[in-house]
């Protein structure tokens, strides 16, 4: 799943997936993605940080609780200074 407000960004990453032969689903803003993952139960999202309605972050954050599992990301930053990958919250299961 790509999810972005951007559509530019949006459709350069569903793009490269198309390319590389993955299916794909796609939301412009954290609420209606998080409504579309339950429904569709992506292995994988690739999620814009910074959108209006619903950050990232907090996307993340009802993903885990909803799911029950942590979520995994990398962020990166528009001028490639910095990359983090990091877990919400840790897991004891």
């Amino acid at each position: 799943m790509v999810v972005d407000d951007d559509p530019n960004i949006r459709e350069l990453v569903c793009a490269l997936l198309r390319n590389t032969g993955f299916e794909y689903c796609k939301a412009k803003y954290g609420r209606g993605a998080l409504q579309q993952m339950m429904e569709e139960s992506p292995n994988l999202a690739v999620i814009d940080l910074m959108m209006p309605n619903m950050v990232g972050y907090e996307l993340c954050r009802q993903l885990e609780a909803i799911l029950r599992k942590p979520a995994r990301f990398c962020a990166h930053s528009k001028s490639g200074a910095s990359v983090q990958s990091r877990r919400l919250r840790s897991w004891s299961g």
